[in-house]
């Protein structure tokens, strides 16, 4: 008799039942757990510094005023100023989303420690969620502020009057978007976060199907947890790109001039559908725009990354670099420049019809970017822990201004640690 025979034979069968559910327990947390994280490729790294400052950039296009409301092609028509406009915060700038979502996810596997989860849950509540609720804070107090210059002006900010019962909603971004709408991101990816160890297992066992469901999850605008059901996709994505050794660098960079190519062209489609539908509104067409919408970001997210690709090879890649380490601060506090950098213009120059607008839109991310990596810099000398926590626990580089801001050159001496845990969105 074999001690395996021996071994069941003295057991009860309530010691079976336990040790059965042992290794059920012991194979499940195995396949939770992530392999051992190693190291960024220095490149990779460097191309993930470049990207996200980027798509922060474009990201910021978007929420340049004034919003979609205030335009009217019914009298106005469709000019060029609205093709300039459109294409580049809706077709392009919105789709900047989905890289720093899978980036988040490849990170969350090539550079953290999944387990003990407790502590990876704790650092993704000081980095996601703290942030998210002071700057919603922050923001809903000016709302407020601005409230009594002028009535109504909260409710047209966040969609609702005044109610002690909303501001849940308006700080965690419960049910809703939080009062800094963008933020709504970061609520997401805590949420993506705390799922870490089961979409581990997701992608290792049921990689495709999952990847369909989130898919579909996404284009449909089905019910979900999520505010944004494209954030779950590409989180799930840059996790399998991660648990495979995938970072799709030498594909993307074979065919990056196509790539480029084909998202110009389905973001000029979609520009000319948006036309289409704010002039002829049709509620069969809208949900087909709508998802078509979200499949732009696939083409986005694979565009930026060529488009960082191809600045890594070049001296530009110093100069961006550098701003990495404040995309974060620059993408909590954008809806703050932006609201303070158009109401001069509205009430010296004019409005989103006035000939100098473009002009106003493309400075104003510039601007945007200048003035948050200014300030955060003034607060991070004059109150560092508050800048901290504003950062997401990360402590702000301390740069002269003009070192950050000098020209592009060859000569900037590279980072030697990999991006890890600590960096943006992460």
């Amino acid at each position: 008799m074999s001690n395996t025979d021996t071994l069941y034979t003295d057991s009860t069968p309530a010691e079976r039942k336990r040790s059965a559910l042992s290794r059920f327990w012991n194979a499940l947390i195995e396949g939770m757990t992530p392999p051992p994280s190693p190291s960024l490729d220095k490149s990779t790294s460097l191309r993930i510094r470049i990207a996200r400052p980027m798509c922060i950039f474009f990201m910021v296009l978007v929420h340049v005023n004034p919003g979609v409301a205030e335009v009217d092609l019914a009298t106005h028509g469709v000019r060029l100023a609205d093709w300039v406009r459109y294409f580049f915060a809706d077709g392009v700038g919105r789709t900047s989303i989905g890289l720093l979502a899978i980036v988040s996810g490849f990170l969350a596997i090539s550079t953290a420690r999944v387990f003990p989860f407790g502590k990876f849950a704790m650092k993704r509540v000081r980095s996601l969620l703290i942030p998210m609720v002071v700057w919603s804070a922050l923001l809903l107090m000016a709302y407020i502020a601005g409230d009594q210059v002028q009535p109504g002006y909260l409710e047209h900010q966040v969609g609702e009057a005044f109610a002690w019962s909303h501001i849940p909603n308006w700080l965690f971004g419960i049910t809703d978007h939080p009062a800094n709408f963008p933020l709504g991101f970061l609520r997401d990816l805590f949420i993506c976060a705390l799922l870490t160890p089961v979409i581990v297992l997701a992608m290792r066992k049921f990689a495709l199907p999952v990847l369909a469901v989130l898919f579909v999850l996404m284009v449909t605008h089905a019910p979900s947890p999520f505010l944004g059901n494209n954030i779950p996709l590409f989180y799930s994505m840059g996790i399998w790109f991660a648990l495979n050794g995938q970072t799709m660098e030498r594909w993307i960079d074979r065919h990056a001039g196509k790539v480029i190519l084909a998202f110009v062209i389905y973001a000029l489609s979609l520009t000319t559908m948006s036309f289409q539908v704010q002039l002829h509104p049709n509620e069969g067409l809208e949900p087909i725009f709508t998802g078509l919408m979200e499949v732009e970001r696939l083409f986005g997210a694979a565009a930026f990354w060529a488009i960082a690709g191809m600045i890594l090879k070049t001296n530009w890649k110093s100069l961006i670099t550098r701003l990495e380490p404040f995309a974060f601060f620059v993408f909590c506090s954008h809806i703050f420049l932006t609201t303070m950098l158009w109401m001069p213009f509205k009430f010296l120059v004019g409005d989103y019809y006035h000939p100098a607008y473009l002009v106003f839109f493309f400075l104003c991310p510039v601007l945007t970017f200048g003035l948050a990596i200014v300030g955060a810099l003034m607060l991070g000398k004059l109150m560092p822990p508050v800048s901290a926590v504003l950062n997401g626990g990360r402590p702000l580089p301390k740069h002269a201004i003009g070192d950050l801001f000098r020209a592009p050159d060859a000569a900037v001496k590279l980072p030697k640690e990999p991006v890890g845990s600590k960096s943006v969105f992460n």
